[in-house]
């Protein structure tokens, strides 16, 4: 199984995976790093990413373009129409029930109107198979997605319900920011390179297609806490491209007359050529970038040049406006500038030379240092995208990675309404039970009337549960929303609905009703749990009168001392029922009606690439095997065989061309059938031509190996039994009578005829001889027989005699000799004899 992360950006996606000890980036099927965020719809087919690019101008009314812009919004939502404003299919969006956002499409002769989750799933599903094919067709189990930091609860929900249409497990979804630092500081941290205690503040300035997002984070030994996070949604690549855009269109107006912005495809055409112009600029030393663009529009052609100080005082606007996330993410932070050991840029357009300069004015760095002082470590355009990897790793229970603990920041503040019947919120209770059943406590009101509270302030370390204590005794329902400090720009979030709860409780109060507010890993905000807390009864009041006055007797004044201690009341925790309305796009019916309508998407994807390439196996069969009979294949066909197969090809070339051009992958399978049952003849025949001779030879060299050994009078074939040898020569005598009638009927034949010499046969027939005769030439030589036991004994016996009798002899000989000369023995001893 994969562990994937995915950085889904608006212009490009970029998938990363993780492997033992190391990221890598997985390459598409054109061998790209970047795969395009792009959906085209043609006839009855979908192309998705590289497959799209071509369609981007000759289908541009088909093919949608920066899906992220769209996901979770409101028609409604001024930003929404200032985006379709710039989309070459503008005309194809509208506004469907319930403020929501409608793309109208072409496909399978029909019209399609799609929801931005409907399309941001299809390109998920398609991500998804191109990590799959990347690791050979092995299951995609778990996938981490970044989303921008600004990203609201709706557009964070919209992004789960798009990656569920696309049949896509997300086990995370993390901020840009926070997986850039991720994939900055866990191999430092590995290494040892942060301290324990005192933090190293590291801020990352992402400026990408769409927008630019500031992240200051701070490391310690094994832990990263984002402490501040800002961004400016509208302040990107694509925004210099749309202003270079209008300032050529403006010069061709003004030399060739024409108005290029009202033109979708010419739009397409220049935007093309001032982000390649942009692009060429960015290298420090060059000047100028020649502008070209072939019949541009009214079949004229647009030449122009760009020198760099134009450029920057084009752009001067948008480069004033990238100082100030940078300073409120500063302010956030509450860190001076000196604290920021480092700024590390990523995302294509920090390739920009005066948006580098900017940034490095606004944090004081050395201008004339190598990139203006900043710091360019990290991969600008896959940096998010391993970070998401290395925390898919972390979360999935296939890896097993050191412990790095991660906690991000609140960067919009989210704020409770309630209805002001609702009884002002008491103090929270200091107990174990409260300790553990959230992170911290908020008390709702503590000023009489109040009816909201701040319940996760800007810069809150998240992920962070905060419980609420209500007095109600009936439902009652709670309005999450965001807004700023000012109380301006509210946008709705959520509406929790809390019922279950007694009207009263047993001593007549009103009852306590505990919420806990949660913001989990995924940036959203939910009711972890609800509770009414049921006061329980002083069981010491249930027992009985004179166990009550044995106690007063015995334990007189240990009992005199306790009175004076208060009593602490007791409580059940009781669960509510919440009812929670999320302010999304999509009901839970829709999306999975919308995932139900994708798998068959996929299915008919699936099933008219398999017809392409059906047609297209038939259509090469057809002109290959036309070249092969007129060639190579010639003399394997009688003159009928080649005019009828001929007829054949040319009738199937033009049924492809005509009423076969639309046709089903059967009907290509079928006649693809015919056409090679007519075809194999020939193959067959040139095979079986040659492929005979090796055969032959094989065949023989077999024959000679067995009666070698058949006729051998070599000793160690001594043990292969004559009717052995018999039933050897025998094989191999009716093998030889059998080549030698069908070799003699072979060469008579001519090679348009089919052979009754086959290649199988002979290899039928040397098979056959293995198996009667290898377990008789492979026979292995027996071992010398072993004598009996009783005839080694008495051997043994006869030996052991034999060296007796040769012992005592000797003995026998040294005795004669001194019985023979008693004298000399005397002599010997020095003795005289009288």
């Amino acid at each position: 199984m994969a562990v994937v992360g995915v950085d889904f950006g608006t212009l490009n996606c970029t998938i990363s995976q993780a492997k033992r000890g190391s990221i890598e980036t997985v390459l598409n099927e054109a061998s790209k790093r970047q795969t395009p965020a792009l959906v085209s719809f043609q006839g009855k087919e979908r192309f998705m990413g590289v497959a799209a690019v071509s369609l981007t101008k000759s289908n541009y009314k088909n093919t949608i373009v920066e899906l992220k812009r769209f996901i979770g919004k409101n028609w409604s939502d001024p930003q929404v129409q200032a985006d379709i404003k710039r989309c070459p299919n503008a005309n194809a969006f509208s506004e469907q029930e319930g403020d929501r956002i409608g793309i109208t499409v072409a496909y399978n002769d029909d019209k399609l109107v799609l929801s931005p989750e409907d399309v941001c799933g299809m390109m998920i599903n398609s991500l998804k198979s191109t990590a799959e094919f990347a690791n050979e067709g092995r299951n995609v189990a778990d996938i981490v997605f970044s989303v921008p930091s600004f990203w609201q609860d709706r557009q964070r929900r919209a992004f789960l319900d798009a990656a569920k249409i696309g049949n896509v497990n997300v086990l995370g979804l993390i901020n840009d920011g926070t997986a850039t630092a991720l994939s900055y500081g866990i191999w430092k941290s590995a290494s040892n390179q942060f301290s324990v205690d005192e933090a190293e503040y590291v801020m990352f300035v992402d400026v990408g297609y769409a927008a630019m997002q500031v992240t200051i984070a701070a490391f310690y030994q094994g832990r990263l806490q984002i402490v501040a996070s800002a961004a400016d949604e509208n302040l990107g690549g694509r925004d210099i491209d749309w202003i270079l855009c209008e300032h050529f269109a403006e010069e061709f107006k003004k030399k060739h007359g024409g108005n290029v912005m009202e033109n979708a495809k010419a739009v397409i055409k220049l935007r093309d050529a001032c982000n390649k112009a942009k692009s060429t600029l960015t290298p420090e030393g060059v000047a100028f970038a020649n502008v070209n663009v072939e019949f541009l529009l009214n079949e004229t052609d647009f030449n122009t040049k760009l020198e760099i100080e134009t450029f920057d005082e084009l752009i001067q606007p948008l480069v004033d406006r990238v100082a100030d996330p940078i300073e409120r993410a500063m302010e956030m932070s509450g860190l001076s500038i000196d604290k920021i050991k480092s700024v590390e840029i990523v995302g294509g357009t920090t390739r920009v030379r005066a948006i580098k300069r900017r940034i490095s004015e606004v944090m004081n760095l050395d201008k004339e240092a190598l990139n203006f002082g900043l710091s360019t470590t990290l991969n600008a355009d896959e940096a998010t995208s391993r970070g998401c990897a290395l925390r898919c790793a972390i979360l999935s229970p296939a890896f097993r990675v050191k412990e790095f603990i991660i906690s991000d920041t609140v960067t919009q503040p989210i704020k409770l309404e309630w209805d002001a019947a609702a009884a002002p919120a008491e103090e929270p209770e200091d107990d174990e039970a409260a300790a553990a059943a959230a992170d911290d406590a908020e008390d709702a009101s503590s000023a009489a009337g109040k009816n909201d509270i701040t319940i996760l302030p800007q810069g809150t370390e998240t992920p962070k549960t905060r419980r609420v204590t209500f007095r109600r005794g009936q439902p009652f329902e709670v309005r999450a929303l965001y807004a700023d400090e000012k109380d301006e720009n509210k946008t709705d979030l959520a509406v929790f609905k809390v019922s279950g709860m007694p009207a009263t409780v047993s001593d007549g109060s009103v009852p306590r009703i505990r919420v806990d507010f949660r913001q989990d890993e995924f940036g959203l905000f939910k009711v972890s749990a609800a509770k009414f807390m049921e006061p329980l009864e002083d069981e010491s009041k249930t027992e009985g009168e004179d166990a009550a006055k044995d106690g007063e007797a015995k334990d007189g004044e240990a009992k005199e001392g306790e009175a004076d201690k208060p009593k602490k009341k007791k409580f059940k925790a009781v669960s509510l029922q919440v009812e929670s309305l999320f302010s999304k796009a999509l009901s839970s019916s829709d999306v999975d009606n919308a995932a139900a309508r994708e798998q068959e998407f996929a299915q008919q994807d699936r099933l008219l690439r398999e017809t392409a390439e059906t047609r297209n196996k038939l259509e090469e069969y057809v002109y290959q095997f036309r070249d092969k009979i007129s060639g190579a294949l010639r003399e394997f066909g009688t003159d009928d065989e080649r005019s009828t197969l001929s007829a054949a090809l040319d009738a199937a070339e033009a049924w492809i061309y005509d009423e076969g051009y639309d046709e089903t992958k059967e009907a290509y399978s079928n006649k693809l059938k015919d056409l090679m049952g007519m075809g194999n003849k020939f193959v067959d025949r040139s095979d079986e031509s040659e492929g005979r001779p090796a055969a032959i030879a094989k065949f023989q060299e077999k024959i000679g190996e067995l009666l070698k050994v058949a006729n051998s009078e070599d000793p160690k074939y001594d043990h292969i039994e004559e009717e052995e040898r018999k039933k050897v020569r025998d094989a191999c005598a009716d093998a030889e009578t059998w080549f030698k009638e069908v070799s003699e009927k072979q060469a008579g034949m001519n090679t348009y005829e089919d052979p009754v010499l086959r290649v199988a046969d002979i290899n039928a027939k040397i098979r056959d001889l293995e198996l009667t005769c290898n377990p008789i030439v492979n026979k292995r030589k027996p071992a010398p027989k072993a004598k009996p036991a009783e005839e080694k004994k008495s051997e043994e016996k006869e030996a052991a005699s034999a060296e007796n009798m040769s012992t005592e002899g000797g003995e026998a000989e040294a005795e004669g000799d001194a019985d023979a000369d008693p004298e000399a023995k005397d002599q010997d001893n020095g003795m005289d004899v009288d």
